[in-house]
């Protein structure tokens, strides 16, 4: 904060800014090879190592120190770094290159050979290294959870897989989950749901997708779906702790049901997509992440039927790198595969997960 005199008025940013101003000058080889990140935050805090990524309004600096650290993105004054970087601002925008900060217009800068773009740090919502394996740039996490109820002699299992595999343009999303219930002189009942989705950036907040799944619901008559098809969408907001983006598709479906005999049926039809999604999360202790979407499929062209798949979840981190879930999901179907199936099934999970 400044006085009408350009004076620093609050003291305790004093230190961190006039740090900032003299690494702009220093060169590159003071810093140890393979350490040569830089990042300044408020509360005089001056780091040097590895910037991982930033994420969810987290950046994930590693030292050789103290290993990986988490440092919330608004504290954050000062980032430097040669690596190669995809930077995303919450305007859509994607740019490439090296990091720098003129902290004097809180500026990110952005360098690739001769190009530059700057950007305001606040409106950078995402920062990935740009890795040539494979592996680097995947993400994955498992969750699962087990109940059971002596009086009822219900038991339920369920496992959820989630991996994303992001590229310069796209991104690679596969999810799985499965729910096993157990119950007396019952047959077992399944809710399996098994897609992947690929996205890929258009520029300007709009995307492009494909998607392929595999479904499972007992509870709905459903012995096995087939989906396989695309859209795109548009993201309505996107910041550092929160995003919206409604979507829309076109999706051919293969279907197993029974009939009256309990005899297989086989239906093929194509279906739309109308759906929307929204994500905040929150960083300070404990870190909370809450995340809902709605998607509705109405069956074209006649619109016949219709499909509406509803969910939340909210996970809370417990420890590092493992946190626990809460899910609520409702599925709805108006003409189920079998006869006589019920059109609706709801319910709710509890798992605890663990991120690689």
């Amino acid at each position: 904060m400044r006085g009408s005199g350009g004076m620093f008025v609050t003291t305790t940013l004093c230190w961190p800014l006039v740090l900032c101003s003299v690494l702009v000058f220093l060169p590159s080889p003071c810093f140890p090879a393979g350490t040569t990140d830089t990042l300044v935050t408020t509360g005089n805090g001056f780091l040097v190592g590895e910037i991982k990524e930033l994420d969810r309004g987290k950046m994930v600096f590693d030292t050789e120190a103290t290993g990986k650290i988490n440092v919330k993105w608004s504290h954050v004054l000062y980032l430097r770094s040669p690596r190669f970087f995809r930077v995303e601002l919450s305007s859509g925008m994607l740019y490439f290159g090296s990091l720098d900060t003129d902290t004097t217009s809180s500026e990110l800068i952005i360098s690739l050979e001769q190009i530059i773009n700057r950007a305001p740090l606040k409106g950078v919502v995402a920062i990935t290294r740009i890795k040539t394996g494979f592996w680097d740039r995947l993400d994955l996490s498992v969750s699962g959870g087990l109940n059971f109820q002596k009086g009822s002699g219900v038991g339920q299992m369920n496992l959820a897989i989630s991996a994303t595999h992001k590229r310069d343009y796209d991104i690679r999303i596969f999810k799985a989950d499965l729910v096993l219930t157990l119950q007396k002189e019952k047959d077992p009942t399944r809710r399996n749901d098994v897609n992947l989705t690929s996205n890929w950036h258009l520029g300007r907040r709009w995307f492009a997708n494909a998607y392929g799944a595999y479904q499972k619901n007992s509870e709905l008559g459903l012995v096995s779906r087939y989906i396989a098809g695309g859209g795109g969408g548009k993201y309505l907001g996107h910041s550092s702790n929160q995003y919206i983006y409604t979507a829309g598709g076109l999706y051919v479906q293969f279907e197993e049901g029974r009939d009256t005999l309990n005899q297989p049926t086989h239906t093929t039809s194509v279906e739309g997509l109308l759906g929307a999604r929204y994500a905040i999360f929150q960083y300070d202790e404990p870190e909370i992440d809450l995340e809902t979407y709605i998607n509705v499929f109405p069956t074209v062209p006649k619109f016949d039927r219709v499909r509406v798949d509803f969910d939340i979840t909210l996970k809370w981190e417990i420890a590092k790198d493992f946190f626990w879930n809460l899910t609520f999901y409702d599925s709805f179907d108006s003409k189920p595969p079998t006869i006589a199936a019920s059109k609706n099934d709801f319910g709710i999970n509890f798992s605890l997960g663990w991120k690689l």
